[in-house]
C-alpha cells in the first residue's frame, strides 16, 4: 500500500511492487513516465515532491503495477510512446517504436528535404508523422496491411497535426498503381521465428506478430517484393531506405545491386550493428 498521498510514496510503492521483476533504474522509469503521461507531473516536481494525489489517483497508479507485473510494455499500458521528439499513442496492435527507427528516419532527413515519399509497413505511423513533422514540404503517403494500424496511424497524424496519405494495401498481392516517388522507406518485418527464443515476454506476448516475424526459410521476403515495388515506382534518381536485421546487411544490399540500384550502402546505428540499408535509382 501506499504510505501517503506524495510523490515520493507512489515511487516507494513502485519500488516495492516491481523489485524483483525490473531493474531500479526500470522501475524509477515507469513511475517517471506514468506521472507525467497520466498526470503531467514532471522532474521538478518530482524533486520538490510538491504533488498529492487523490485515492481514485492512486487506484491508477495500482492498476499500472499490475499490468507491469504481468511484463506488459509500459507504452501499451499508458496508450503512449515517444519517437523523434515527438509523442504517439500505440496499442496492442502496432509496434513499440524503437531507437534504431530513428537513426532511419534521421538519414532521410539529411538526404531528402523536399520529394514525395511513401513508408510501405507504416504500423502507428511513426515514420511519415516524424517527416512530415519535421520536413513540411515533404509530400508523405503510407501503406499498411492492417486497418487496426491505419486507424492508430491516422490518431497520430492529428495528434501531431500534420496530413499523412494513409492507404490499405497488401503490397505482396498487389500493385502501388501508376505513382511515383522520390523516396520509398519501410521498416518491414524482418526478426526470424527462430529469434522467438532470445526475446522477452514483453515483446512475444504482446507486440503483434505480423508486424514482426518473418519464417527463417524467407527472411528477405518483404525486401524482395520492396525492391522490386521501388524500381517500378521511383523516379530517376529516387531513394529506397530498409531497416533491416543486423544479420542480413550483405544480403539486403544484394538485393537492391541485383535489381539495378546505385550507390548501395550499409548503415551502421549507433550501437556499431548494421540497420539501414539505402540505394538509388
Amino acid at each position: 500500500m501506499f504510505a501517503d498521498n506524495s510523490i515520493s510514496s507512489v515511487f516507494k510503492y513502485f519500488d516495492d511492487k516491481l523489485n524483483q521483476l525490473y531493474s531500479e533504474r526500470e522501475i524509477q522509469l515507469f513511475a517517471e513516465i506514468t506521472l507525467a503521461v497520466k498526470f503531467d507531473v514532471h522532474k521538478s516536481q518530482i524533486i520538490l515532491n510538491e504533488r498529492k494525489f487523490s485515492e481514485s489517483e492512486l487506484l491508477q497508479f495500482r492498476a499500472v503495477v499490475k499490468r507491469l507485473k504481468e511484463k506488459e510494455p509500459i507504452q501499451y499500458i499508458l496508450n503512449n510512446a515517444h519517437f523523434y521528439g515527438l509523442e504517439f499513442q500505440v496499442e496492442t496492435g502496432v509496434l513499440i517504436p524503437r531507437p534504431e527507427t530513428e537513426e532511419l528516419v534521421d538519414l532521410i532527413l539529411k538526404e531528402n528535404p523536399i520529394g514525395k515519399v511513401l513508408d510501405i509497413g507504416t504500423g502507428s505511423g511513426v515514420i511519415p508523422v516524424s517527416l512530415k513533422s519535421m520536413a513540411p514540404a515533404l509530400e508523405v503517403y503510407a501503406l499498411d496491411v492492417s486497418d487496426i494500424a491505419l486507424e492508430i496511424a491516422e490518431k497520430n497524424a492529428k495528434l501531431n497535426k500534420v496530413h499523412v496519405n494513409f492507404k490499405l494495401l497488401d503490397i505482396l498481392h498487389n500493385d502501388l498503381g501508376a505513382e511515383k516517388y522520390n523516396i520509398i522507406v519501410s521498416n518491414p518485418p524482418y526478426v526470424l521465428e527462430s529469434d522467438k527464443k532470445e526475446m522477452t515476454t514483453s515483446v512475444l506476448d504482446y507486440e503483434p506478430g505480423l508486424a514482426l516475424f518473418v519464417t527463417d526459410s524467407e527472411p528477405l521476403k518483404f525486401y524482395k517484393r520492396i525492391t522490386t515495388l521501388a524500381a517500378d515506382h521511383l523516379v530517376t534518381g529516387g531513394k529506397l531506405y530498409f531497416e533491416i536485421h543486423e544479420n542480413f546487411g550483405n544480403e539486403v544490399k544484394d538485393v537492391l545491386v541485383q535489381a539495378g540500384f546505385n550507390e548501395v550502402k550499409i548503415v551502421q546505428d549507433l550501437q556499431g550493428k548494421d540497420r539501414i540499408v539505402r540505394g538509388t535509382k
